[in-house]
């Protein structure tokens, strides 16, 4: 039914263990500009309402709530936002953290191209020498120097 949150957080948690399962078929979201801007304000507030997106977005865009509803629930068929109803209302709460869906979609992208152990190895390191992170990228790897 509408609004059925069906089995509450807890289920819904369970889904990152087995989308990081390697022999999971996880097809990743294709999110917009706008369902990027919603998750980017809940992950600030960490839990949301229609409403209150549509009032963070207001200054950048002019946009209905019916619009932000519209988004919010998109997301949430994605699993990558719980809702639970508050009063009248839906109350979103972000289903993974930003490090956890961005690596999501890149081992998702990974699997789609059924990259090897060097095509996987040669496609992060380009990311961290473009981002110029080799130097933190190396301690986070070796925290203690010995390495």
């Amino acid at each position: 039914s509408p609004g059925d949150s069906s089995g509450g957080l807890e289920n819904s948690r369970q889904f990152w263990p087995k989308m990081i399962d390697p022999d999971f078929d996880f097809n990743a979201p294709i999110l917009g500009d706008l369902e990027i801007a919603v998750l980017e304000h809940a992950w600030r507030a960490q839990e949301t309402t229609a409403k209150r997106v549509q009032s963070a977005l207001r200054p950048h865009r002019n946009i209905a709530l019916g619009t932000v509803q519209s988004t919010l629930e998109r997301l949430h068929r994605k699993h990558l936002l719980y809702r639970r109803k508050t009063g009248h209302a839906f109350t979103y709460i972000p289903e993974f953290s930003r490090e956890q869906l961005v690596a999501l979609l890149i081992r998702a992208t990974l699997l789609r191209f059924h990259c090897d152990d060097a095509t996987t190895s040669g496609a992060l390191l380009q990311i961290v020498n473009e981002l110029g992170l080799t130097a933190q990228f190396r301690s986070a790897l070796d925290p203690d120097g010995c390495g």
